[in-house]
């Protein structure tokens, strides 16, 4: 899981950067609801944290509790998503508040 925190930050100030875009990060382009479909299939993964960032697009963190694997994705209101990194190994960590 701290490589998840990692990732997620990671991806805040990568992601808000007006000079940066996600499009270079991609590994791989599909359509969203195909994607998360196929993550389910494969991996029963579900999203688990959603964001908008200030650009105007989603980003997903996208995690099997069983298995640990993740898969962090952002989405464009045309709906298409690019796939930035995946991984195992995480694990949910809950805030001192209590509740994500």
């Amino acid at each position: 899981m701290p490589f998840l925190v990692t990732a997620l930050v990671a991806a805040f100030f990568i992601f808000t950067n007006p000079v940066v875009g996600h499009e270079s990060l991609c590994s791989l382009v599909v359509l969203r609801d195909e994607l998360l479909e196929q993550l389910d299939e494969k991996y029963q993964e579900e999203v688990l944290w959603r964001g908008i960032n200030n650009t105007g697009k989603m980003v997903e963190i996208v995690v099997s509790q069983e298995t640990g694997t993740f898969t962090l994705i952002i989405s464009r209101p045309d709906g298409w998503a690019c796939v930035v990194t995946v991984g195992d190994g995480s694990k949910l960590i809950k805030p001192k508040g209590g509740t994500l």
